[in-house]
Parts: structure tokens; sequence; C-alpha cells
């Protein structure tokens, strides 16, 4: 019996209709939390630690999902190394690399940019450095790199307003234009492949679009031109699955990539678009299993 495994922070349920899609398709699926893992070093086998979680072996599992992120670079370069030694898919390929993966805005603006894809210009801006605050132009969008969900992402109208974020963080914060806008879209890809988009508009008084946050969120036929933008960024994050949201900018008459997220949300997506989320990604899995062992 081939088993997908997903590694999860907590809140095991959350994941059950991913449990219940590999049960359609004759899979099993098993969701296990970090705090499930026991990595045992041993002389005799050096370069290969036993991986245990819940008391398996990894090699009991067909493909590692690492649907959350746990905060430890060392638990995920051990995982994704000991995954590529016993040739068991991971997800997503990103994680099979040399080098910690790093899950926040800059970095994928970093390598978004890098690869010629339209983001929002963006400038990064450190606390105990404010003289560039002097030279922006207002109003504009302060953001932590690590936020989501349009939690941590600030409207500021002036300088002081901006001054009063910045001194919130110790960490760095992106800086960006405040676009106007009717929407965003949010794309969903699976395996380079658009499965479905939502449209989603803020309400009244919040500039943020995000459902979680009370958007507005209807169905929506994306151009060709934006599912190209949303498998090219995709690609270029080497990863699998992603949500990625544009917006349009009048002023330059073109889409720009505002976030590509790793692991997107499907609760508000799947009932608009009529699509079961989790069921094509189970597919998708199963698929890759497949041609892995061949």
């Amino acid at each position: 019996m081939k088993i997908i495994l997903f590694l999860v922070n907590t809140h095991k349920d959350k994941y059950q209709l991913f449990v219940k899609a590999g049960r359609k398709l004759g899979i099993e699926v098993q969701i296990h939390t970090y705090q499930e893992i026991s990595i045992y070093f041993q002389e005799q086998n050096p370069s290969q630690p036993l991986l245990k979680i819940a008391g398996q072996n990894l090699t009991d599992f067909s493909l590692i999902y690492l649907r959350t992120l746990i905060k430890s670079p060392e638990l995920q370069m051990l995982i994704s190394q000991s995954c590529k030694e016993n040739n068991i898919p991971i997800m997503d390929p990103v994680f099979s690399y040399q080098e910690p993966f790093i899950d926040g805005k800059a970095f994928t603006y970093f390598k978004l940019v890098k690869h010629g894809l339209p983001i929002i210009d963006t400038l990064m801006i450190i606390n105990q450095n404010k003289t560039q605050i002097e030279q922006l132009k207002f109003p504009l969008i302060a953001k932590a790199s690590s936020g989501s969900q349009g939690r941590d992402v600030y409207l500021c109208q002036n300088k002081e307003e901006l001054t009063t974020i910045v001194n919130k963080y110790s960490q760095p914060l992106l800086i960006e234009p405040f676009i106007k806008n009717d929407g965003d879209i949010r794309l969903t890809i699976i395996g380079d492949r658009f499965i479905a988009a939502i449209k989603r508009t803020s309400q009244k008084d919040e500039f943020r679009n995000n459902t979680s946050l009370g958007g507005k969120a209807v169905a929506y036929q994306p151009s060709k031109t934006e599912i190209k933008i949303a498998i090219q960024a995709t690609q270029v994050m080497n990863y699998v699955i992603a949500g990625v949201d544009l917006i349009y900018d009048q002023s330059l008459k073109k889409w720009l990539i505002m976030e590509v997220n790793r692991a997107p949300q499907f609760t508000t997506l799947a009932p608009i678009s009529g699509i079961d989320i989790p069921l094509e990604i189970i597919k998708y899995f199963k698929e890759l299993i497949r041609k892995n062992i061949k």
C-alpha cells in the first residue's frame, strides 16, 4: 500500500479532507506533526540517520508533503536529505536543494525578478536605517516579509505613519507603492496546470482584499497571460502547488505578482469553483509516485 505523508505543525484535524481524497483514489494519506519525528544517529550508519515518524520508518512512505513548515532549518534539511537519499519524492522540489528553504516575500521577489517576472517595485528597509523614509512617496504599503493572510500589512499615508510601523518591527519591512484596484486575483496551480481562480475584493474601509479579512470572492476566468504568469512564478519558485496572487496596475497596464503562496488555503476557492482541491492534489501526488517507481 502506497502512503502519502503530510507533515504539519498542529491541528491535524484540518487536513482530513486530504485523507478522504486519498480513500477515493485508493491511496493512504497520513497526517502527522513534526513533534512526532524522531531521528537516530548511529555509528554503523553515519551517512544516513534513521528517521521515524510516529514510530514508522521514513521508508514506509511513498511521498512526503511538508504542508506547513517548522521554524527549524536543521530539521528541514535532515528531512529533505533523508528523502533524497532514500529516493522518496518530497514536496516541494525546492526542499531537495543543499540549502535551507527561506519562506519569505523578499526572497520570493528576489527569485521572481531575477527571472524577469513582473513584480511590484519593492524596497526593503531596516529599522536602524530610517534615512530612506525621507525619499518615499505616499500612500504606500509596508509589510513584513514573513506575513500571511493579510497580516502584518499596513497602508501608510505619510512619513509619521510609516515611522510608527517601522519602529514596531525588529525585522526588515518591505515598502511598496499603493496600487489602486478593484480587487486582485488568486490563481491555484498544481503541477504546472491551472486549476481554478477567484477574484477578491475588499470590504468597505479595508484596503486588503483577503477573504480572511472579510473580503468577498467570486469565480474568475483568467486570461492566457495571467495563467502564464502564474505558472511561470510557480516554476521559478520550484513549487508544484501554489496560490499566485496578481494585481493589475492601471498606470503600467500590466499584471504584477503580489505573492506566491507555497501552501495555499482552499476553503474559499473550493466551494466557489466547485473543484475538489484536495482531490486534485492527491491525484497529482499519486501520479508522481507512479512515475517515481518506474
